[in-house]
């Protein structure tokens, strides 16, 4: 068993955009993400968006423009990854 933890600078704290279910107009809140900004060697400068659960959502928002090292869980969809804060 192994544990990841993403390290550095939270550069921004977003909302994300709510999110209607066309077909029951169900709305969900849109997540809260901490931007990270990442230089690959490359790609060049990139930005890392790492979703916060809402049980978590208070403690992150206070998170900006300081140095972190936060438990994370990554998953891929479409060929993309995804980062998911795990703890604070």
């Amino acid at each position: 068993m192994f544990e990841l933890y993403l390290k550095g600078k939270v550069e921004n704290v977003v909302k994300g955009k709510d999110f209607v279910n066309k077909e029951t107009g169900e709305v969900k809140p849109g997540a809260l993400k901490l931007q990270f900004i990442h230089l690959d060697e490359v790609r060049g400068l990139q930005t890392i968006d790492v979703t916060v659960p809402v049980e978590f959502e208070e403690k992150a928002k206070e998170l900006k423009g300081k140095e972190v090292t936060l438990p994370v869980e990554l998953f891929a969809r479409n060929s993309k990854i995804y980062y998911r804060v795990r703890g604070l």
